[in-house]
């Protein structure tokens, strides 16, 4: 009865202070971000179920400290005031990930974070004075200090920021980190990114990993924070106003050091954050409010099951409001958790060897000499024979005033002193080495980065027997070696998988899970010579499902499927088709889906029999005519807007079309059993008389054998494929079936 009493009171004070709230006109701020650690959690939690242990285990222990808790023991001892040694020292590399934008923020943006952490976790921020009395006596100083490492793990001097270049700055997710990382037992890493991977809705300003996760299943090299750069500092491209001071990485930092959201739960009556000195609260950020501003309500309370009742403690960093009033101190326990996640998780990092090792010792300071750093114009690192590129300077680490350039074999010119050089050409196919050597006050420092760019011919069709080229992930899995590229992406986003295939091994997977709404995800081909060709083509297999997106299962997702060509070695690009759900009719289905209709997102899409795949492509005149044939690549992009798993399969580029005339699906060709050990028979069935030719080529091109050849009439047939008759190893084969005037080829396995 007691509890529901409680409940009825909470959801009265709820709605009355929604009325209030209405009336009061709080301030609204045009940007509105959220901490993203949560999702981060609960996407941890369930691919690894022994997080929910770990973090049950942090808990109890945590609670089983606390039963000798002594809040004397966490207050700055009288006399020595708030500029008194910390206690302990954090060592930080800041990771910028950038695309020569706005999100490189500056060397004085980041020592400007800094400083504005350590004044909150002193309790010298300038808003202290904002702290209500009723909270006053229970806010502390954490006694924690970071500092920027003076040396890195190899020793060397640095100035504790490393820069960067990469596309998917605008991708922010724990794959990204992974490509710039130092020992997060020594350091405490925090990545700056231009925006952070995320569905529609309200937008992340950062996210942490929790002291529980670190060391298991890869964990290590993602624990610290990432933090888009409007939130970092209070300078520069900082956004302030939310709050006095922008406090978006105390509050992460907060969270790598155990603590959690005063709501933790989302409930008035569920776990809350374990700290009895910050009352329960209750709130769900929305994409109409994403943080609250209660300024103008002093006593503003959502809860009425804490005991004392109190308002909200809307000063607390690790909560979500905003406004004058809001994020301004720490509690008394929330530093002894912070303290006990220091002593029992994040241990090695504030030892004095450690200290040492990182250069943030008291009084220790080295010299930085500036590092090289570079990257080109061209997608992939892949160029043409003859066509240019531009190279960039993202030299960091200190003062760069000279350069030196020296681009690689073939090259025009082979060298250059400009910071920037543009209008590099290459007429000598194959990797080149590019090597940058800059110097400034401090001295100087050489990148040398061996197959940096790859010099590309087109491909010739003329020693290709099939006429056509596959993109073999299948049995080789030679395709990126070959010159196809995945377009501003991690290869993990893409993947081989055997669990789903038109035919022969394997296909691939985009996993759209954990993707970046309204992102474009593509693959790229090498640039082919198909000029001469009767009727060339670009043609692909794939499968896909829509998920239900919104209340009642009534709209599709809206993810969209398209095909360009470029004559000019991808400088530009040609839309040539495009599968996509209607924007503006959501309830239809989307044309995309193979799959037989759309799925509840929690499902994980794979396509269970051939029905559910489908061929597409681009050919003939489409395709481009006269000398742009001469030089053409081929680019398959899939936009993702909430839909479930994309496949592809049997990708090819041929100078015979078979899209427009007769194609396996007309005479319902079949090999079966594909894979096959000894023997393997091809079923078709012709409409009419034809003229009919069966060759089997190998992965090189080379012809093995002519199955058939001959005038058949119409009807079901059989032509037999005998490995030991034939001699055949075991490898990836090629059927090229000819019929009248018409042609295609088909991916045969032998095991």
């Amino acid at each position: 009865m007691l509890i529901n009493k409680l409940k009825y009171i909470h959801n009265m004070k709820r709605l009355l202070l929604s009325v209030a709230v209405l009336l009061s006109g709080f301030a609204v701020f045009a940007q509105q971000n959220v901490c993203g650690t949560d999702e981060h959690y609960k996407q941890g939690a369930a691919e690894h179920a022994e997080i929910v242990a770990k973090r049950a285990e942090f808990n109890r222990a945590f609670a089983e400290a606390m039963k000798t808790y002594n809040p004397n023991d966490y207050k700055v001892q009288k006399g020595l005031g708030k500029n008194s040694a910390p206690k302990y020292i954090i060592p930080v590399v800041v990771h910028v990930f950038h695309q020569n934008g706005i999100e490189n923020i500056s060397d004085a943006q980041i020592k400007s974070e800094i400083a504005q952490l350590n004044k909150s976790f002193r309790r010298t921020n300038s808003d202290t004075g904002n702290t209500r009395s009723i909270f006053r006596d229970i806010a502390a100083d954490a006694q924690i200090e970071f500092r920027l490492a003076q040396k890195d793990p190899q020793g060397k001097c640095t100035n504790g920021i490393v820069r960067f270049y990469t596309p998917l700055t605008s991708k922010g997710n724990d794959l990204v980190k992974k490509m710039s990382a130092w020992d997060t037992k020594r350091y405490f890493n925090m990545w700056v990114v231009n925006s952070i991977n995320r569905g529609p809705g309200v937008g992340v300003a950062g996210y942490a990993q929790f002291p529980f996760f670190a060391g298991g299943f890869g964990s290590a090299t993602t624990d610290g924070v990432m933090i888009i750069h409007n939130e970092f500092g209070n300078i520069g491209t900082s956004l302030p106003g939310q709050t006095p001071n922008v406090t978006t990485v105390t509050h992460e930092a907060g969270h790598w050091l155990g603590l959690f959201h005063p709501f933790q739960g989302d409930s008035c009556d569920n776990e809350g954050d374990g700290i009895a000195e910050t009352p329960t609260t209750f709130f769900v950020a929305s994409t109409t409010e994403p943080l609250r501003n209660r300024c103008n309500i002093p006593n503003f309370n959502s809860c009425s099951t804490d005991n004392p009742d109190l308002p909200d403690q809307y000063e607390n960093f690790m909560d979500y409001f905003i406004g004058p009033c809001a994020s301004n101190m720490f509690t008394l326990q929330q530093v002894a958790r912070m303290h006990f996640c220091l002593e029992n998780y994040r241990r090695d990092l504030w030892q004095p060897s450690n200290l040492a090792f990182t250069g943030t010792s008291d009084g220790y300071s080295c010299q930085a000499l500036p590092i090289a750093s570079f990257n080109m114009s061209a997608p992939g690192k892949i160029v043409c024979v003859g066509s240019t590129v531009n190279f960039r300077d993202n030299s960091y680490n200190a003062t760069v005033n000279a350069w030196s350039w020296n681009f690689g074999e073939g090259a025009t010119p082979a060298t250059s002193s400009i910071q920037n050089p543009t209008g590099i050409s290459y007429g000598i196919p194959g990797w080149k080495t590019v090597t940058l050597t800059v110097t400034g006050p401090n001295g100087s420092g050489t990148t040398a980065v061996k197959e940096y760019i790859y010099v590309q011919p087109p491909t010739d069709f003329s020693g290709i027997a099939t006429g056509a080229v596959n993109a073999d992930w299948d049995y080789a899995n030679t395709f990126l070696a070959d010159g196809w590229f995945f377009e501003n992406e991690s290869t993990t986003n893409w993947k081989r998988t055997s669990t789903a295939k038109v035919n022969g091994n394997n296909s691939l997977v985009l996993e759209t899970r954990g993707l970046q709404y309204g992102f474009t995800y593509s693959l790229l081909s090498p640039t082919f010579n198909l000029a001469g060709a009767s009727n060339p083509y670009f043609s692909f297999s794939y499968s896909f499902a829509a998920n239900y997106l919104g209340a009642g299962n009534t709209n599709d997702s809206r993810d969209a499927m398209q095909i360009f060509v470029s004559y000019d070695c991808g400088k530009t690009w040609a839309l040539r088709k495009t599968i996509a759900g209607s924007q503006s009719a959501p309830g239809t289905a989307n044309p995309l889906t193979t799959s037989g209709g759309p799925m509840q997102p929690s499902a994980y899409y794979t396509p269970s029999n051939p029905s559910q795949w489908k061929t597409d492509g681009v050919a003939g005149s489409a395709l481009g005519s006269g000398a742009q044939l001469a030089s053409v690549k081929f680019k398959l992009s899939f936009t993702y807007q909430g839909g479930n798993n994309f496949y592809l399969d049997a990708m090819m580029v041929g100078l015979k079309s078979s899209l427009s005339d007769i194609t396996a699906k007309d005479v319902n060709f079949n090999i079966s059993p594909n894979p096959f050990n000894a023997t393997a028979d091809i079923y078709y069935e012709l409409n009419e008389s034809s003229l009919v030719e069966i060759k089997l080529f190998d992965i090189m091109g080379k012809e093995v054998a002519t199955l058939q050849k001959g005038k058949q009439e119409s009807g079901k047939h059989i032509v037999s494929i005998n490995r030991s008759e034939l001699g055949l190893q075991s490898a990836m084969y090629f059927v090229k079936t000819s019929i009248g005037n018409s042609s295609f080829s088909t991916k045969v396995m032998i095991n």
